[in-house]
């Protein structure tokens, strides 16, 4: 008898049309889904050493269930702060999700396992729907299991491969497995694919939650040429994500009103403060907590601002006290500031801490498990904050573009110890262009600590800031020979160091740990070995890459192929990109410019320009970006009249309002030698670009820099590049540039890059070297 395939029948489900929501009935937790059919369903596994807990044994507060609000009885009340030994959950009230979830449960108890992922944004019921959905199981006799210590990453990767058969693993705040750090979300997602597809260890069940934006980071494709960091997780999640609405239909307020009519006083209370539809959220209180932010005082404003830029700037949950205490104070104007009591933050806390509707907190004292406590001051050691998920998520949209205060960044060196805290804020540090500060909170690293993104922290090491060299060694030293994209930087920069024997260790090293399924990374270490001389080593990571590789990806093959022929191996160069081309969608035009130079280099120009003539036929003339590559490819290759042919046709199709794809055509022209289009195209891109925007900023500069390229120009006297030219301009420009800056595009600027960074208050930094750094502790 064949195997079911585990995903097929969730993958059905999902697809399936969304049938009318049905009220639960019965008790306010006792919820009857569509029942099970129990005949056909194996007993559950009952040995003592299964992991988890019987269904029925927990607590769903424990599984992070949001409490409810608990609403004292009589009209107008407020709610009260929910006792945990007492409190119970409202009525439920199923929407089209439940319904989906309830057949990937029904599978499961049938015996075929399954996995999916609830995305939606912050207290939208995810959680909720998923223990409402359980509860048939529970009469199964199944067990649920949440990793939890001493991480919920390290107890999930380390016991999956122990999961019995009817265990429901519960992966609430999927994130914090599937993204974690170092590799480990990957490699838990490879576990959790292994548990799923392997037919002797059926049935299981996985259930997750996800907000929508971890969701787009984990399922988006890499872009061509970077590194591919979720590849086992955007494989595990496709076809198991299902979405969880903000708000309940009008159809599905009426029957929560009905249930509160019928006495259900948590439902009555939570409609009562109800606006949108957000029913979920008001019984977890998060309009409330937005309104106690909205209306803080001063200092408990300053705390949780300091608290809303940790979060989205890579700090953890726990936020220490003394981390709180310093760092809030720049928040405060210096008319407030002055008329603060002396114990203005112990104040800032008590009311941060004051409950609202649902028990939520705004900012609530958190009580870490003893391995994560932190070793702050002795006076504050221990003592930890955490951040409302509702205010959290709030902070991470209005503030996307502010950048904290320098009392904020003192207070990250001076209160976090915890590596990955240090490893992501040195990171956000650099990105704002404040790199001595992003140096000293890396000396804080314990030794072999692996960073995260270090490429932008390598982008502090200009040879003003590093003379001695000390950082390259300093990176060499925290290296992950399996970041191949790092690694060949790294390189790169030790040869250009004078580094040589150095630089063809590390990359040499990295071979051992390089996974020929990625391709790109397979390619980036090729190329570097060839460039230091190691073409032996790289012909021999590119021959073993070809295979793997997607003949319909023609990008890729056409960037293999190069690196093929760098390597010496120019028969299997021309021999794949023949294969490419025979899968060529013509449509793909910057795959198609790709190949044909790939061709023109292996020394078949004939080819080359087939393939080119192909995609000028396909290609879309409004999208810039596409006809600028397609553009350059025939500059390149020689076809000058037909480059300037097309780039004037692009020139009037363009779609102005893309800001990036016009600069991208601007600069073609500008390099075939149409400046005058290509100033002319930036002018009329600027009627299409709202005024004293960012975006005109860009465009701005972009005509300036074209403008001072050449000395033949027609528009010389046009008063816009004369005003661009101007003392005023530049004026502006360090205005844009700070702002630019202080939202974290510190190496996006166009103007000229500030080899020192800034200070923590914005200005440009004096001159500094490594050598001279140390961390206040």
């Amino acid at each position: 008898m064949s195997t079911p395939n585990p995903r097929s029948h969730e993958t059905r489900n999902l697809a399936r049309d969304v049938q009318e929501s049905t009220l639960i009935q019965g008790e306010q937790v006792t919820v009857n889904l569509h029942p099970v059919k129990t005949d056909e369903a194996p007993p559950a596994d009952t040995r003592s050493d299964s992991l988890g807990l019987p269904i029925s044994d927990w607590d769903p507060h424990n599984l992070e269930v949001h409490p409810a609000v608990d609403a004292q009885s009589g009209s107008g009340s407020s709610g009260s702060l929910p006792q945990r030994s007492t409190v119970t959950l409202p009525t439920y009230v199923r929407r089209p999700h439940d319904e989906e979830l309830t057949h990937i449960v029904e599978a499961a108890g049938e015996g075929r396992s399954g996995m999916v992922v609830l995305i939606g944004s912050s207290s939208t019921g995810k959680t909720r729907a998923c223990w409402e959905a359980v509860q048939p199981l529970a009469d199964l006799g199944w067990r649920l299991w949440h990793p939890f210590d001493p991480s919920r990453a390290e107890a999930a990767l380390a016991d999956l491969e122990n999961i019995s058969p009817h265990t429901v693993i519960w992966l609430n705040e999927a994130q914090y497995y599937l993204g974690a750090s170092g590799g480990l979300g990957e490699r838990i997602a490879a576990a959790l694919h292994t548990l799923l597809t392997t037919p002797d260890r059926t049935p299981v069940l996985v259930l997750g939650t996800l907000w929508e934006s971890y969701a787009r980071i984990y399922t988006s494709p890499p872009k061509p040429g970077t590194a591919d960091q979720h590849a086992q997780v955007r494989m595990l999640l496709e076809g198991r994500q299902l979405p969880v609405p903000s708000g309940f239909e009008e159809s599905e307020i009426e029957t929560a009103k009905k249930l509160a009519e019928d006495g259900d006083s948590q439902l009555a209370h939570a409609l009562a403060h109800t606006r949108n539809g957000r029913l979920a959220q008001t019984l977890a209180g998060a309009p409330e907590l937005l309104r106690r932010y909205q209306t803080a005082s001063p200092g408990a404003k300053a705390v949780l601002h300091t608290a809303m830029d940790a979060r989205r700037l890579g700090i953890g949950l726990n936020l220490p006290l003394g981390f709180l205490d310093e760092g809030s104070e720049d928040y405060i104007c210096d008319d407030e500031y002055d008329s603060l009591e002396d114990d203005w933050v112990e104040h800032a806390l008590v009311e941060t801490s004051q409950p609202v509707h649902g028990g939520l907190s705004p900012l609530r004292q958190a009580r870490p498990r003893r391995h994560q406590r932190r070793k702050s001051a002795p006076e504050t050691r221990g003592i930890n904050y955490r951040l409302a998920d509702y205010l959290e998520q709030f902070g991470r949209e209005e503030r996307v573009e502010l950048c904290p205060p320098p009392s904020f960044w003192r207070a990250t060196e001076n209160h976090l110890t915890d590596p990955d805290d240090l490893a992501k804020i040195a990171k956000s540090a650099c990105e704002r262009g404040f790199l001595r500060h992003t140096v000293r909170l890396c000396l804080m690293l314990p030794p072999a600590r692996e960073l995260t993104s270090p490429i932008h922290l390598m982008m502090a090491l200009s040879p003003e800031v590093d003379p001695n060299r000390r950082g390259l060694k300093w990176f060499i030293e925290h290296a992950n020979p399996a970041d191949t994209n790092f690694i060949t930087i790294l390189a790169e920069e030790l040869k250009e160091a004078g580094q040589h024997e150095s630089a063809v260790q590390i990359a040499s090293q990295a071979i051992e740990y390089l996974d020929t399924a990625d391709i790109h990374g397979a390619i980036s270490l090729a190329d570097t070995l060839t460039v230091l001389g190691e073409v032996e080593s790289a012909a021999i990571i590119t021959t073993r890459a070809t295979p793997q590789n997607d003949l319909n990806d023609t990008f890729t093959s056409a960037a293999l192929a190069m690196s093929l022929n760098e390597a010496g191996e120019s028969h299997a160069a021309a021999k794949l990109a023949f294969q490419a081309s025979n899968r060529l969608d013509p449509s793909d035009s910057v795959g198609a410019s790709f190949l044909a130079r790939a061709m023109y280099k292996l020394g078949e120009p004939r080819f080359a320009l087939q393939v080119a003539k192909k995609a000028i036929h396909h290609i879309d003339i409004s999208d810039a970006g596409r006809a600028s590559e397609l553009v350059s490819l025939l500059h390149y290759i020689g076809e000058n009249e037909d480059a300037l042919k097309l780039a004037r046709r692009a020139s009037r199709s363009a779609d102005l309002r893309n800001t990036h794809q016009t600069g991208l055509l601007m600069d073609t022209l500008a390099r075939i030698g149409e400046h005058d289009s290509a100033l002319k195209l930036g002018i009329h891109a600027l009627d299409a670009t709202p005024a004293n925007s960012y975006k005109a900023f860009i465009l701005l500069e972009k005509i300036k820099e074209i403008a001072n390229s050449t000395t033949s120009s027609n528009l010389d006297k046009d008063p816009l590049i004369i005003h661009l030219r101007s003392s005023e301009w530049e004026s502006l420009v360090e205005e844009m540039d700070r702002e630019s800056m202080d939202s974290g595009s510190f190496f996006e600027l166009p103007s000229p890059f500030l080899p020192y960074g800034r200070d923590l208050d914005g200005s440009p930094a004096d001159p500094w070297i490594w050598d001279d750094q140390e961390p206040n502790r």
